[in-house]
């Protein structure tokens, strides 16, 4: 599958909550292709803000015990990403 062309074919969707470090939490969304991970404005996926590849680079993707969310490190910076219930944190820990 060829997952360049944008949005790419999904393994996951989700909506979550983004730190951004102005204004605090606002919605995004999720999509997990096969070597990318989108954030994006709207459910279309049409305002895409982020492009996380996830091969051929250096991503970090970590738990911490002391926060109900996901910090995803690229070499360029770091995304904070809160979920609406610990099932769905739980199950994209996993598929990251």
């Amino acid at each position: 599958m060829d997952d360049h062309v944008l949005p790419p074919k999904s393994l996951g969707k989700a909506c979550i909550q983004k730190k951004n470090r102005a204004l605090g939490y606002e919605t995004r969304y999720l999509l997990l292709g096969h070597t990318q991970l989108l954030i994006a404005r709207d459910p279309e996926f049409s305002n895409i803000v982020n492009v996380i590849p996830l091969e051929g680079g250096f991503v970090i993707v970590k738990k911490p015990r002391d926060f109900g969310g996901l910090l995803i490190s690229s070499q360029q910076r770091d995304y904070i990403l809160k979920f609406s219930s610990a099932d769905e944190l739980v199950s994209w820990y996993h598929r990251l």
